[in-house]
């Protein structure tokens, strides 16, 4: 909200009346007006930071790309199996 609309809603609001020396509390509604019409929901200035970016692939360890490509070579294995087995099948029945 520009600091303008601030001025001009408090003038309209409080203006002819506005006296804290004697009605302080004036002061504490016109600040919890401003802050819960702020579009934002008074996040800081240029709203909520960016979360920092996640690991690259030059920050895995190599005990981490070891177990990767272990599980690769593994499911590698299990295709060649199932091929060979859908292979034996496929003869079995003729096709």
């Amino acid at each position: 909200m520009a600091e303008e609309d601030v001025v001009k809603r408090v003038i309209a609001k409080f203006g002819p009346t506005l006296d804290l020396q004697n009605r302080p509390q004036d002061l504490i509604d016109i600040l919890r007006s401003v802050r819960l019409d702020d579009p934002d929901g008074g996040l800081p200035p240029g709203g909520v930071p960016e979360p920092p970016p996640g690991p690259t692939s030059m920050q895995v360890s190599e005990v981490v790309l070891d177990d990767v490509m272990a599980e690769v070579l593994r499911l590698s294995q299990a295709v060649s199996k199932v091929s060979r087995d859908v292979s034996k099948l496929r003869k079995a029945r003729g096709l």
